[in-house]
């Protein structure tokens, strides 16, 4: 098997994101995730959005509230929202066959 260098696996990142060390939802310069982005590890966000806490100009917010008030000795509401990041970080764009 063929061993890539850090330095060849960054600059293969497309749209210019050469420099995409560390965890690409809090470091990245584009509102889109990469595809070589590993789902696995780091700050997991909804459709590999980046992370933010600053909400000026924002018109519409997704986040994850569990409510566990529902159920009776089952608790488990509570890992609703990381299931749902961790299904939509697997969201890839398809091009449409003619």
């Amino acid at each position: 098997s063929r061993r890539f260098s850090s330095t060849q696996w960054n600059s293969s990142v497309p749209g210019g994101e050469s420099d995409l060390r560390g965890d690409g939802a809090l470091q990245r310069k584009s509102p889109l995730g990469s595809m070589l982005e590993q789902t696995c590890a780091g700050a997991l966000s909804f459709l590999r959005r980046n992370y933010t806490r600053d909400l000026t100009n924002v018109d519409v917010a997704v986040t994850g509230i569990p409510l566990d008030l529902a159920t009776t000795y089952r608790p488990g509401a509570r890992f609703g929202p990381p299931a749902i990041r961790q299904a939509s970080a697997q969201v890839e764009k398809k091009e449409m066959l003619s």
